[in-house]
């Protein structure tokens, strides 16, 4: 059976191409030959195309595409099937019947005969049910002379001409009528004076419209070109006739190449008509919006909230954060423009071991501003004071200037200053500290050390320090200034903001 059937589908279409050029188009129906195609661009035929197609095995093409050799825009394509009415098969009169052949040949004729009354019906013709019209005049009979029909409805040639043109009798008339409201009279036509057909259109050079212009169609578009490099493309709002907004879809900004240049913007204009600010501007190349006063959000029902730039500052692009803060978390930046969601105050891990002679906290992000050290019940083994020291990569062990005093309920016992850490005093083996020593950074990388705390139920230490580093502080360390002894009771931690 044949894979390949004359169904009823149109056997010429038409493409209205825009302004976007365009080089491929669908031919929707089945053809025998590529010359039996009739291709016109804007009403010329042309060969100028390939065709891009499956063949079937009766040798028809189908699901063909028409690629034009140079791309058509702003113009009608149209494609036509013309089927040579003709016989391709020559049948023998007697052996095997070649059905594949007839079944081609009888394709063909019907691709033929819808080609026929397809040019049929696009032809002048009578209504249905009317007799057939008369013949044309002949050739020799219409040279010269004007299609008319007599009072049977069939076709005649009539003669009439004005200044030696030959011309129909209504426009012999015409001529010959004296003024133009005569003609339009005769013609039952309105007045066509160019007063009357300027009144209501719109000049090309330029006009003003007393209504709304409206643009109704599929994807309107409206077009701003400019006619050189270097002017603006906008959109002017007046208060009677004078400049309030301007909507610029395209500035002066050179187009230096690599999308730069022909930038938007929004621009406000004050009473008199003169530019007030331009509050928003976007760069084409980049994409980048720039707010010139501020980006104000207005509430659900009232207030708003607003951000703005300082007058004078760097150029930032801040990287807002990835994921959601908690509750009371506030947010920090890195110091490279991204930002995050943070504790106000980050606590390390209690430190509870003991029998060591030292105890380090480290991992203190650079950029803190504050160092706590907490003590919850802190002894040592001897009677040796205890030293904090800080440390940017290693510990610092010398440069101090640091002073530690203990108190009894009587007055001050000793006092002790140390340059190998912020000394705190013990008295006794046993003595638990109990409270919190401060480290803040006063500049750059200087830290100052204070402290009160509780050693035991009669006496208080209290001290203060300051320590310069090289680099940021990361560390801090618990130790003796014996060296030897050992923490025998332990409950510590840090805290960093």
């Amino acid at each position: 059976m044949s894979g390949v059937m004359a169904t009823a589908v149109a056997s010429a279409v038409r493409y209205t191409v825009g302004s976007t050029p365009q080089t491929d188009f669908a031919v929707p129906f089945i053809f025998d030959e590529a010359s039996d195609l009739l291709v016109t661009v804007g009403g010329t035929a042309t060969t100028a195309f390939s065709l891009v197609s499956t063949i079937t095995a009766e040798g028809f093409y189908t699901a063909a595409t028409v690629r034009l050799n140079s791309a058509a825009a702003s113009t009608d394509v149209v494609i036509s099937r013309q089927t040579a009415v003709e016989q391709t098969v020559k049948f023998a009169t007697s052996g095997q019947f070649p059905v594949s052949a007839l079944n081609t040949e009888i394709i063909r004729l019907w691709l033929a005969q819808q080609d026929r009354q397809r040019d049929t019906e696009n032809a002048l013709r009578v209504a249905p049910g009317e007799a057939a019209a008369a013949e044309l005049p002949t050739r020799a009979l219409r040279a010269g002379m004007w299609m008319a029909f007599d009072s049977a409805g069939d076709p005649i040639v009539v003669s009439g001409s004005a200044g030696g043109v030959p011309t129909s009798a209504m426009g012999a008339q015409l001529i010959a009528i004296a003024s133009a409201a005569a003609g339009r009279t005769l013609l039952n036509a309105a007045d066509a004076s160019a007063a009357a057909l300027t009144a209501n259109v719109v000049a090309k050079a330029g006009d003003t419209m007393t209504g709304n212009l409206a643009v109704s169609k599929a994807t309107p578009v409206l077009l701003l070109k400019n006619a050189a490099a270097g002017q603006e493309r906008k959109v002017d709002g007046y208060t009677t006739t004078t400049l309030r907004w301007s909507l610029v879809l395209g500035d002066t900004a050179a187009e230096a190449g690599s999308d730069a240049g022909a930038d938007f913007a929004l621009r406000a204009y004050d009473d008199a008509g003169s530019l007030l600010f331009t509050p928003i501007s976007v760069e084409r190349k980049t994409g980048y919006v720039t707010f010139s006063k501020r980006l104000r959000l207005s509430g659900s029902t009232s207030g708003w909230s607003g951000l703005r730039s300082p007058a004078v500052g760097p150029n930032i692009d801040w990287i807002t954060p990835i994921t959601d803060g908690t509750a009371r978390q506030v947010m920090k930046t890195d110091g490279a423009a991204q930002l995050s969601f943070a504790d106000a105050i980050t606590a390390d891990t209690q430190k509870t071991t003991t029998g060591g002679t030292t105890l380090d906290f480290t991992g203190i992000p650079s950029g803190v501003r504050r160092v706590t050290v907490l003590f919850n019940g802190v002894s040592g083994s001897g009677t040796s004071n205890l030293l904090v020291q800080i440390g940017d990569g290693s510990i610092i062990s010398t440069g101090y200037t640091a002073s530690g005093s203990r108190f009894i309920n009587t007055g001050v016992v000793v006092t002790v200053n140390s340059t190998a850490g912020f000394v705190v005093l013990n008295a006794n083996a046993g003595n638990s500290l109990i409270g919190r020593l401060v480290l803040d950074r006063i500049t750059g990388n200087t830290w100052t050390c204070s402290y009160v705390m509780l050693s035991s139920t009669t006496e208080t230490v209290m001290g203060a320090g300051s320590l310069t580093l090289t680099n940021a502080l990361d560390r801090v360390r618990l130790t003796f200034a014996n060296g030897t002894d050992t923490f025998d009771a332990m409950a510590a931690n840090v805290l960093y903001e």
